[in-house]
């Protein structure tokens, strides 16, 4: 199950004020990923996405570090993640899509 809330955080990347989102996927009623993931919208209604901070657990220790994975982690702005499109305000027929876009360099 995923469950996806709209926060009341905001975090500042790269001097944009991007809303924080939290989503948490439960299988058999246990955490296996909570992300916190960025978004901003711009002046013309494109909705961007800044990035998310991701833990993947891979046993029931939460508090062991070992069981915690990070891997797909990334903040727009560090070693050299770019931001991107994740709706544009007007999509149109016939563009074609890539689903997310920004992330880490390379």
């Amino acid at each position: 199950m995923n469950t996806i809330k709209v926060t009341d955080q905001t975090k500042n990347i790269l001097a944009v004020d991007c809303i924080v989102v939290y989503d948490v996927e439960t299988v058999d009623g246990k955490i296996t990923e909570e992300t916190y993931d960025w978004y901003a919208q711009d002046d013309d209604g494109n909705v961007w996405y800044f990035g998310e901070d991701t833990k993947a657990y891979l046993c029931d220790d939460h508090t062991n570090p070992a069981c915690i994975d990070t891997a797909g982690s990334w903040e727009a702005g560090v070693d050299g993640a770019l931001p991107g499109y994740l709706m544009l305000a007007e999509p149109r027929r016939g563009l074609l899509s890539t689903g997310i876009c920004g992330g880490r360099a390379g």
